[in-house]
């Protein structure tokens, strides 16, 4: 609890790293990279069904690695820094939002965004290039706040999965895949 964890030279996991607030706190549980940074290796990040769950980039690009996995609920960048997204992102809290939040620097995904869990993903305030897929599966959905950008790939649904686009969100060159509901 209370916790924070900063790394300045990236991170190679091959194992699991949980980022465990605990339930009704208010006190965050941070795992922060200063300087451009890349989380390497074949492992997981698994954030608690928590709004108190962080992960942050300090005015930096912060790289998911190819076979690498971040999962669960709470935050990402917090408005502060980028990210490029090489491998997944899991949104599959039941309770607490995976919540995007971008600096200036944006979120490249050419891995797979998806949305699994109740609680969805919120795609926050910024610029999201999109190379590859972003996905709400059945019994979830994935809501762009107002002034996210997603410019270029792919919308998927399945099942009762959906997007929602709030106020003052945006769609450049983006493809919704036939039959999903946005």
């Amino acid at each position: 609890q209370g916790a924070s964890l900063t790394s300045s030279s990236g991170l190679t996991n091959d194992g699991t790293l949980f980022v465990d607030a605990a339930d009704s706190s208010s006190t965050d549980v941070i795992l922060a990279f200063s300087g451009d940074s890349t989380i390497a290796g074949s492992g997981s990040i698994v954030m608690s069904d928590d709004f108190d769950n962080l992960i942050r980039s300090t005015a930096a690009v912060l790289t998911n690695g190819a076979a690498h996995t971040i999962r669960g609920g709470g935050g990402i960048l917090a408005n502060s820094g980028g990210m490029i997204n090489n491998g997944a992102i899991i949104a599959d809290a039941e309770f607490n939002q995976l919540r995007l939040d971008p600096g200036v620097d944006g979120i490249v995904n050419n891995g797979v965004m998806r949305a699994t869990g109740a609680a969805g993903m919120l795609l926050g305030s910024g610029n999201y290039t999109n190379n590859s897929t972003i996905e709400a599966l059945d019994g979830s959905r994935v809501v762009l706040g107002s002034s996210a950008n997603v410019i270029g790939g792919e919308l998927t649904t399945a099942g009762s999965g959906f997007f929602e686009l709030l106020s003052n969100s945006d769609l450049t060159g983006v493809t919704i895949t036939t039959g999903s509901q946005v």
